[in-house]
């Protein structure tokens, strides 16, 4: 082992420390002490991925990297169990992921901080000892097939797909990254090539020691983790394996570029890309020249591209930046979100872009410009916060395969630290009229005769026309387009209030509130807050950057009293939004965030970043929302916009969806997406005018200032939101909160429908059971540990044996006012047939309940304590969770201290006797939303017979699914006449005994259907006004504690 450096450039506030270390194999790995992480973790990145996919005897085995991350889990010599890794992390606090990448594998998790060593003592020897198991081979190649299949109809990836398609086949980035059920069995079983043994081979040649990269945070010390690292990886052979090479091949060469590709997307979009091929950009790290045009081409401020294109009616986005394609690649690419009217003129876009281009070669390279960007740098990372544990592993654990990058630099890699005009000038000259090639995108375009071969989409290639060509080339500077001006937005003051305290405050203080009419005063600085609601502050008292938070919440009832009103509030913050853009970018730049968005009964604001700044931005916001009036030609365009999101919904993936229709069920005031689009006729231009007087007749506002502020400071900011918006308050009883509706005892209610995306092969199911109201803290804390308990067991029946889908989620979800558990699972099964898994399961995990060793329940209850009681890693962090506790409408600052109390009391036997009742009882109370795909593929028979097969002897007797898979495909595919053959086949590949002739009639029955009686279950609900007429409110969110209490500072210890 040989040190590499102790010393790494880090933000001013990072209490870590670290080290960089070689092994002797030559792997390499940073090792960070964090004194204080609640959460542990570690990632290792492997410099390989679908780029090195192999050909066998002629056959491409597409996707064989990402089924090696998926099959690499599942087991080692250490640890043989395929769940062993992730039941260990699940019963500790913690979770794991892996993603491939073009040249990348990184494998990741976190975990609670005690709990590191034994996380890592099964994490290690998945690169030293991994079994590979052939049991688990052919589920986890249905995984990798299930979630190619979750995205065929994502416009991303097929759009992604298409662009490799069109590329270099001598370069890899032309391969299919993900794979699929013919590229990993089909085709290679014809060929009769063993996958799985390819695949270990391929390992063997690939995953080498000096081409992987660790990084380990925990709260032990260097040197004890320097140990750790070293006596878990040193095992990792070294082959040596050499830098990626592909011998000069490029993916765009002039043979691919100055060609128009036209694709059909599956959403109603239209865009138009340039893609501009550049030299990869590693050795300019230093000086970034890309992010230099990055900046200007994306600007969105006067004299920009966009706000040219916007002023046109062309467009209603831009976004401009470089993207590494491999070894040796890169491009540079320009993307515009159109209009019908910028789809029809897309050559005038193009021929904008190259004139903006032309501008900039006229203007040359700007230091300033550069230096304002050094400096928007510096102030970024000199403030950096801590983010969550694992992507810091896995992010850090990438950021080590940059070799050109010097160690003592690791962390501050972002940071501009030369200006350069020569090179800045060199990466201009590769934006240039002959160097380019176009997507357009559009459902209207015409003629696109050919079908990408991996996702179908609909395309057309065609070189660019001369005449169009000779226009790019004569492209010149124009007038509408300069530089932008210094950012007004940069800010100077960088001071801290710092006050040093022994424990922080738990919770904001109420400053001023509305009490029954009246107004309550905390103090004298508030008694002209007569037109403020409540006013919520809290100083930063334990990360001391000069930053802050602003919310700022307004009640407005008549914006959601109807579908109509709602779509009309909705589109008028879209407009307001899109007369920000010139604003927001520069705002951006600075380090100042905001989002304007619906919200129930109104609106809100936040506002986060350098507090010096945002009070000048908020100003700008407010008034722009307050006396806005929109133009007819953007209305025009926003509307069509608004309109293609509601319509587009539909044809997003599906378990983004069922949320939507599960929470108009539940919720009162809340409008589907079919009642939005059916009222969309009547959002006209002057219906949009009448209504805008309306919004701010009267209202309640709740404000929330967090961080560098002082109180004096907090009450001129809600003086600025009182003078903006001096409109009365809404009467003592229009002041309500929104409720959820109650699901009456023992009864199940079914909503069913189709999927918009005729397309789409994937159906979904959310099984709701509600448990309570989010009011009865114990109910919550019992809810809470389910979900806790549950979530591994689930996601391993259902989605690892069972390969229902590859998406399988499990937890406690909260309404408004209710809670309960949900499972859900994404398909291309039936959700009739999904139901009855999900209860199948459900019905079973009782007894897992019961079996847990006292040892195994206090370990759950452990690890969710400590989920509870984790430190906020970050202002940002604090102020989501105060903002969550405001608008909720709960104000429960304490939740997580008393859930945790509550948990402690909890035993095993409370815990099975909840489950019994609340989710097997008869007074359970069920809501399952079934959305349902229009083009279900048809199961095979023999997969019919193999999930019959392994679910009558899940839990009887012990047979591997790889075995199962074998004897039934051996066997007469006439199964009819085969049966008893196969059944006796099966029970001679036992341990113990079974029911044969049960068994039998079980397979029979499911070849008839493999649906049992009785599913799907439930009452249906036809009509949601209907259903949500007959069911009760609950009570209103109400304060857990009366909110005067909070009007005294709270408890921090100075």
């Amino acid at each position: 082992m040989s040190l590499v450096t102790n010393t790494l450039e880090k933000p001013d506030l990072d209490d870590r420390s670290y080290r960089v270390i070689r092994l002797a194999n030559d792997l390499e790995a940073l090792l960070i002490h964090d004194p204080t992480a609640d959460k542990a973790g570690a990632a290792l990145d492997v410099h390989v991925g679908s780029f090195q996919d192999p050909t066998v005897a002629g056959v491409p085995l597409s996707g064989l990297a990402h089924f090696n991350e998926h099959l690499l889990f599942m087991g080692s010599e250490p640890f043989p169990s395929e769940n062993a890794y992730s039941d260990f992390l699940a019963k500790n606090g913690g979770h794991s992921n892996a993603y491939t990448a073009s040249e990348h594998t990184n494998y990741y998790f976190e975990v609670n901080h005690e709990h590191l060593a034994g996380a890592l003592d099964r994490f290690a020897p998945f690169f030293t000892a991994p079994l590979f198991s052939p049991d688990c081979k052919d589920r986890e190649i249905k995984a990798v097939d299930s979630e190619n299949k979750k995205n065929l109809q994502s416009d991303m990836w097929r759009l992604y797909q298409l662009n490799k398609f069109l590329s270099n086949p001598a370069y890899p980035y032309h391969s299919f990254l993900t794979g699929n059920l013919d590229t990993l069995h089909d085709v290679p079983l014809r060929a009769g090539i063993d996958v799985r043994e390819e695949l270990i081979a391929w390992y063997r040649a690939h995953y080498s020691a000096n081409i992987m990269k660790v990084t380990v945070l925990g709260r032990e010390s260097l040197d004890v983790l320097q140990g750790w690292v070293t006596d878990r990886f040193s095992a990792i052979p070294n082959i040596e394996r050499a830098s990626l090479d592909y011998a000069g091949a490029v993916p765009f060469p002039r043979a691919h570029l100055l060609q128009l590709i036209r694709a059909r997307p599956v959403k109603d979009k239209r865009s138009l890309e340039l893609l501009f091929p550049v030299p990869e950009q590693h050795a300019n790290w230093a000086s970034q020249p890309s992010s230099y045009f990055a900046h200007l081409v994306g600007h969105e401020g006067k004299g920009s591209l966009l706000y040219r294109l916007k002023e046109q009616g062309y467009a209603t986005g831009l976004s401009a930046g470089a993207q590494e394609i491999g070894a040796g690649a890169a491009v540079f690419g320009v993307e515009v979100d159109l209009t019908p009217k910028g789809l029809q003129h897309y050559e005038e876009i193009v021929v904008s872009v190259f004139e903006y281009l032309a501008m900039l070669q006229q203007e040359g390279p700007q230091e300033w410009i550069h230096a304002e960007l050094k400096t928007i740098g510096d102030n970024g990372f000199k403030f950096r916060q801590k983010s969550a544990t694992a992507s810091t592993v896995s992010d850090l654990a990438g950021k080590l395969q940059r070799e050109h990058i010097p160690r003592n630099f690791l962390l501050s890699s972002s940071k501009r630290r030369e200006w350069s005009a020569a090179k800045t000038s060199e990466f201009l000259g590769h934006l240039n009229a002959t160097n380019f090639r176009i997507t357009l995108v559009g459902q209207e375009l015409e003629g696109l005769d050919l079908k990408e071969k991996w996702y179908g989409t609909e395309y057309a290639v065609d070189p660019l026309a001369t005449d169009f060509l000779a226009k790019i080339a004569a492209a010149r500077p124009s007038p509408h387009f300069h530089l932008p001006g210094p950012n007004p937005f940069l800010p100077t003051d960088f001071s801290v209030k710092k006050v040093e305290v022994d424990v922080p405050a738990k919770r904001p203080h109420l400053v001023v509130a509305s009490a029954n009419g009246g107004k309550k005063q905390a103090n004298g600085s508030a008694k002209s807050l007569d037109s403020v609601s409540s006013l919520w502050f809290k100083k930063d008292d334990q990360f001391w950057v000069p930053k802050a938070n602003i919310l700022m919440v307004f009640h407005l009832p008549i914006t959601n009293a109807s579908a109509l009103n709602a779509s009309l509030m909705s589109l008028y913050l879209e407009l307001v939004e899109d007369e920000l853009d010139a604003l927001s970018y520069d705002a951006y730049l600075g380090g100042l965030h905001y989002d304007v968005s619906q919200f129930r009964d109104g609106f809100q604001v936040k506002l986060l970043g350098y507090n010096e700044k945002l009070p000048v931005l908020m100003d700008q916001i407010l008034r722009t929302i307050r006396h806005f009036t929109p133009r007819k030609d953007r209305f025009t365009i926003m509307k069509e916009k608004c309109e293609r999101h509601l319509k587009n919904f539909g044809f997003g993936v599906p378990y983004n969806q069922v949320g939507q229709w599960s929470n108009t069920l539940l919720h009162e005031q809340t409008w589907s997406m079919d009642e939005r689009i059916a009222v969309l006729p009547q959002v006209t231009y002057d219906t949009l005018l009448g209504f805008i007087p309306c919004i701010f007749q009267q209202a309640s506002k709740e404000l929330l200032v967090h961080g560098n502020y002082e109180q004096d400071e907090a009450v001129v900011i809600a003086h600025t939101v009182n003078a903006i918006f001096a409109v009365p308050e809404l009467s003592e009883s229009h002041v309500t909160s929104l409720r959820s509706y109650l699901l009456p005892d023992g009864q199940t209610f079914r909503y069913e429908r189709e999927i918009p995306d005729p397309k789409n092969v994937n159906s979904v199911i959310e099984y709701f059971v509600q448990t309570g109201l989010v009011s009865n803290t114990r109910v919550a804390a019992l809810s809470d540990l389910l979900g806790q308990v549950i979530h591994e067991p689930c996601f391993n029946q259902l989605r690892t044996k069972e390969q229902l889908g590859y998406v399988v989620f499990s937890g406690v979800k909260t309404t408004r006012t209710t809670l309960g558990l949900r499972v859900l699972v994404q398909s291309e099964r039936e959700t009739k047939y999904l139901e009855s898994r999900i209860v199948n399961f459900l019905n079973r995990f009782a007894d897992k309940i019961a079996a847990f060793t006292p040892e195994e329940f206090a370990k759950h209850v452990d690890a969710l304590c400590a989920q509870k009681l984790q430190k906020k890693k970050n202002l940002t962090e604090e102020f989501s969770s105060f903002n969550h506790k405001i608008m909720d409408g709960f104000y429960d600052f304490y939740g997580n201290e008393e859930c945790v109390k509550l948990l402690r009391e909890i035993s095993q036997q409370e815990l099975l006797a909840f489950y019994r009742t609340t989710i097997l009882g008869d007074s359970a109370a069920k809501l399952v939303v079934h959305l349902k795909s229009q083009a279900p593929p048809v199961q095979p028979v023999a997969k019919i017979v193999t999930a019959a097969v392994l679910n009558y002897l899940d839990g009887k007797v012990e047979i591997s699914s790889k075995k199962v898979d074998e004897i039934i495909a051996g066997a007469d595919q006439e199964f009819a006449e085969s049966l008893p053959t196969l059944v006796a086949t099966i029970a001679k590949n036992v341990e113990g005994d079974f029911a044969q002739a049960e068994l039998i009639e079980c397979i029979r029955a499911d070849l008839r259907d493999p649906v049992p009686v009785g599913y799907p279950s439930g009452e249906v609900v036809a009509n949601i006004g209907q259903f949500k007429s007959m069911l009760g409110l609950t009570r209103a969110p109400q304060p857990v504690v009366p909110l005067a209490k909070y009007t005294e500072v709270c408890e921090s210890k100075l």
